[in-house]
C-alpha cells in the first residue's frame, strides 16, 4: 500500500491523539487502517490487502472465509466508520450459535426500539388481511405515529383514530390509504398528505427489506430509550439501513430476518467495555 507523504506522516506518528481532517478521498480509510493494523501486537509489517465488495453478504462472507474456524477467539478484528456498520456482524455470528459478547451500546437488542421495529413488521406481514376494524385501526395507528416528524399527541391521536375509525376499513392497508382524506383539527408536525405518503411506501413495499427502507426514510423511527440516550445505537446511529441491506442481500423473507434477529438476541452477552478484567472464558467470540 503505497501513502504520500502526508499519510507517511501519520502512520509513522507516535502520538496518541491525532485529529484527522481530510476531505473525501483523501485516503484516511487506507491510512487508519494501516495504523490499527500496525499497532497489533506482533503486526511488524503488516500486509493489507483491499477487497472491494458490492453488498453486506458479500463482506460477511468474506470476513467468515478469512476467520476459518470462528468460534476460536481473537481470530478477526471488524472496523466500522460507525457503530451502525458492525451491527450486521454481530447479528450473523451470534445467530451463528453463540455465544458472542458484546459492548452494552452495540446491544440492538437492549433497547425498546427493537421491539417497536418488530411490531411495524408484524403489522406489514399481516397488512391485507381481513381483520376486525378494531383491530385494522390499532395497526394502522402502529404505522402512523410514527412518521416524521414526531410521534402522535395524545390529542392527534385522538383526532385521527376518530376519523379512520368512522370509516370502518377492515384491512390495515385500506385504514392508511384513508389517512389522506382526514380533515379534522390540524395535525403538530406533519401533515395528512405526509401521514398517508410515508404509510403508502410502508404499505408498498414487497421486501421486508423495502419495509425496514421505508421505515428508516419516512419514519422518525423506532422510539429509541431515553434513559439510554446517547448510549443507545437507535439514538446516535440507527442500524436500519444495514438491516434493510442484510436483508436484501440474502433474499430473506419477514419470518427469516425474525428467525434471524431471535437467533442473535437469544446468544447475545454483553461486556462493558475494551480492556475490562473478568472471567470471559472461550467460549466466547
Amino acid at each position: 500500500m503505497k501513502f504520500d507523504e502526508s499519510q507517511r506522516k501519520f502512520c509513522e506518528s507516535d502520538a496518541r491523539h491525532i485529529r484527522v481532517l481530510a476531505p473525501a478521498g483523501c485516503g484516511k480509510t487506507n491510512a487508519l487502517l494501516y495504523e490499527t493494523v500496525s499497532a497489533a501486537p506482533g503486526a511488524g509489517n503488516a500486509k493489507i490487502e483491499m477487497v472491494p465488495t458490492i453488498s453486506i453478504g458479500e463482506r460477511l462472507q468474506l470476513v467468515s472465509r478469512i476467520a476459518g474456524d470462528i468460534r476460536k477467539p481473537g481470530r478477526v478484528a471488524v472496523i466500522g466508520r460507525t457503530r451502525s456498520q458492525l451491527i450486521p456482524y454481530e447479528i450473523y455470528y451470534a445467530s451463528d450459535g453463540g455465544p458472542v459478547k458484546t459492548a452494552t451500546d452495540l446491544d440492538v437488542f437492549a433497547s425498546e426500539a427493537f421491539s417497536h421495529l418488530m411490531a411495524l413488521i408484524e403489522v406489514w406481514e399481516h397488512l391485507d388481511e381481513r381483520q376486525r376494524p378494531s383491530r385494522a385501526l390499532n395497526d394502522a395507528m402502529e404505522v402512523l405515529s410514527r412518521v416524521k416528524r414526531f410521534p402522535f399527541s395524545r390529542k392527534d391521536e385522538a383526532s385521527v383514530s376518530q376519523h379512520l375509525q368512522a370509516l370502518g376499513a377492515k384491512t390495515t392497508t385500506d385504514v392508511v390509504w384513508r389517512m389522506a382524506s382526514y380533515s379534522g383539527p390540524k395535525l403538530s408536525g406533519k401533515t395528512p398528505a405526509q401521514l398517508a405518503n410515508a404509510g403508502g411506501d410502508f404499505i408498498m413495499a414487497d421486501t421486508v427489506a423495502g419495509v425496514v427502507k421505508s421505515i428508516a426514510e419516512g419514519f422518525s423511527g423506532p422510539r429509541f430509550d431515553f434513559e439510554k440516550a446517547e448510549n443507545d445505537v437507535w439514538f446516535a446511529d440507527p442500524p436500519l439501513k444495514q438491516l434493510a441491506d442484510m436483508a436484501e442481500s440474502e433474499g430473506m423473507s419477514a419470518d427469516d430476518l425474525i428467525e434471524r434477529l431471535d437467533a442473535a438476541k437469544n446468544s447475545l452477552r454483553h461486556y462493558q467495555g475494551f480492556g475490562d478484567e473478568g472471567d470471559e472464558g472461550d467460549e466466547y467470540r
